[in-house]
């Protein structure tokens, strides 16, 4: 039953890419069906597990090729923003005397802390220093903001607060199932409940995620 249905949205997804949709509801469809699916190949290494927010990661990747986030990329599509960084140690970043940082600062004689605002912070120190970035990771995928993709909403922006937690900026980020793997190529594979159930009643005019658009 499972493969009937994979099938099926892969069927639409191609037929999507390939132009077969002849209104904006049978577009909407192939679109809803391609976003269950997620099929990369990229650049990077490491391994990653994630369940909605839960995740346990060391993963360095770019992705390549594939179809994500609705989408299908490779060959030159407009993606702006494509990388992700996780690892179950704090992110430190080598900052510069030269370098601005925004952090608070608060110096005696200097007025309180509450009267500066980060942005207009600089640190000037004589050696360069570690800065805690105070996340264990992050990952970013995004089109331009001209795309069908970023139009619907799909770009993925999450970082890690904490360990085995990551949080999306987006809703369809914390219903997706996702492994990646990998040594200089790398894979990426998920499918998310979530879409699907957007996939399913968009048949019928419920509109899940709020990702319908009209394009004609």
């Amino acid at each position: 039953m499972i493969g009937r249905i994979l099938r099926a949205l892969i069927l639409m997804a191609a037929c999507l890419a390939a132009g077969c949709a002849s209104s904006s509801y049978m577009a909407n469809r192939g679109r809803d069906a391609a976003d269950v699916l997620t099929l990369t190949l990229g650049a990077g290494g490491g391994i990653k597990a994630r369940v909605g927010p839960i995740q346990l990661a060391v993963f360095d990747n770019t992705d390549i090729v594939g179809l994500r986030a609705g989408q299908f990329l490779g060959n030159g599509t407009d993606l702006v923003d494509n990388g992700e960084t996780y690892v179950p140690l704090p992110v430190f970043q080598r900052v510069q005397w030269t370098d601005p940082i925004a952090v608070h600062v608060f110096k005696e004689g200097q007025g309180h802390m509450s009267d500066y605002r980060p942005e207009d912070v600089l640190i000037h120190s004589p050696n360069p220093f570690w800065h805690w970035r105070g996340m264990f990771g992050r990952e970013v995928f995004s089109y331009g903001p001209d795309s069908i993709s970023s139009r619907r909403g799909k770009d993925v922006i999450a970082q890690s607060p904490m360990p085995l937690l990551t949080l999306g900026s987006e809703g369809h980020f914390h219903s997706q199932i996702e492994v990646g793997a990998g040594l200089i190529l790398t894979l990426r594979a998920g499918l998310n409940p979530g879409e699907l159930a957007d996939f399913i009643l968009g048949w019928i005019g419920l509109d899940l995620y709020d990702d319908d658009v009209e394009l004609w």
